[in-house]
């Protein structure tokens, strides 16, 4: 049901009463989504959210699309044992921050969709995620020897989501050695998301400081304002899980 929920939650014309169906049609949805909404990231006041009405009437249609979109990817990002027991968990919180960052990037400087681009992010995140799955199942299948890292990190992966052709150009806007032409906002927004996304967690998680994250960010091509008005929601953002 997944491709189905996410072209829910991408439907600009949908009401309330319709998202709040669709997210009591779950129970697992309704747990994950009242989590995520009491974390640090979205939780915008000291009282918790416990019901769907509250956090429909709390946040709007607006910002309740983006809780579901990421409530309805974070099960996804999960494995049993292995030798990449964290590899979900990182990769999931690099989702969230790189969509969190690809956001503010359309609403603040790319005039573009900015939920769109939460989207494309917390889809390139989950693309990413299942294909590392299906590549550890085809191993155990053959009894090869597990991938390495580096095999894992290497993997690409596509799938169809039901998404408008401007998403699609942003999200092939994406790939390596795409230098042919220029990308669509929606595209920039991206690509700032996933570069910001993957300096925050290295920030998370005291690999490096604020200079080191906007010398890289700036180095990759981004400006100093775009940096400095972003970085801070999204280092200031701590409840990942």
């Amino acid at each position: 049901m997944l491709p189905q929920l996410l072209h829910a939650v991408n439907d600009s014309e949908i009401s309330r009463r319709e998202l709040a169906t669709i997210i009591a049609g779950d129970p697992a949805l309704v747990g994950n989504l009242l989590k995520l909404a009491n974390s640090s990231f979205y939780r915008i006041n000291a009282q918790p959210v416990e019901s769907i009405d509250r956090a429909v009437a709390l946040l709007g249609t607006e910002g309740i699309r983006s809780l579901v979109a990421a409530a309805i990817t974070q099960p996804v990002f999960s494995v049993s044992g292995g030798e990449f027991t964290r590899f979900p968990e990182i990769t999931w919180e690099h989702t969230l921050r790189c969509a969190g960052a690809a956001k503010a990037h359309a609403a603040i400087v790319g005039n573009s969709d900015p939920f769109a681009a939460q989207l494309l992010g917390l889809v390139m995140g989950l693309g990413a995620i299942i294909v590392f799955r299906v590549a550890l199942d085809q191993y155990a299948a053959r009894r090869k020897l597990r991938p390495s890292a580096a095999v894992i990190a290497s993997l690409r992966g596509a799938t169809s989501w039901e998404l408008s052709g401007r998403m699609l150009a942003a999200l092939e806007d994406q790939m390596p050695g795409r230098l042919d032409h220029e990308p669509n906002s929606l595209g920039r927004s991206v690509h700032f998301g996933r570069l910001v996304g993957a300096r925050a967690v290295l920030h998370a998680n005291g690999r490096i400081d604020d200079n080191t994250a906007k010398a890289s960010v700036l180095a990759s091509g981004a400006s100093a304002s775009q940096f400095e008005r972003i970085w801070p929601r999204l280092t200031a953002q701590t409840g990942m899980s």
